[in-house]
């Protein structure tokens, strides 16, 4: 799988649906974000159209076909600030966890993953009044 294609599809949804990305990590069968997106409705429809983006390259890469994910995302705002500074730990985090690597500066997703300017974690401030879901 091209990570960068799939990355640069991922940025073109996220922009289609008005999506603020703050972080996003791609490993190779599955995916964290960490966004800011307009309402639960557009949330919902953006994570459908790049899991069956991912799925489908995920599928031709290996040869297989049918459904990769069998269970719903899971979705969780974050509106205190520790919560969020857990959060974007958390998918910057992922691939350390998963034993990829022992540091996360070793983690070959570390390209992908991209703190968007204009949130500061800490702050507890976001643009549009959103936090990151």
């Amino acid at each position: 799988m091209k990570s960068r294609n799939i990355f640069t599809r991922f940025c073109i949804l996220a922009s289609r649906y008005n999506i603020r990305v703050l972080k996003v990590c791609l490993m190779y069968d599955h995916i964290h974000i960490s966004v800011i997106a307009p309402d639960k409705e557009t949330l919902s429809t953006f994570v459908g159209e790049y899991s069956r983006l991912f799925a489908h390259e995920y599928n031709v890469r290996w040869g297989l076909s049918g459904k990769l994910f069998c269970s719903p995302f899971g979705r969780a705002d974050k509106r205190e600030a520790k919560a969020i500074r857990t959060n974007l730990i958390y998918v910057d985090n992922n691939p350390v966890e998963r034993h990829i690597v022992k540091k996360g500066e070793q983690s070959p997703f570390l390209g992908k993953s991209h703190t968007v300017k204009g949130l500061h974690p800490s702050s507890g401030q976001h643009k549009n009044g959103r936090s990151p879901s």
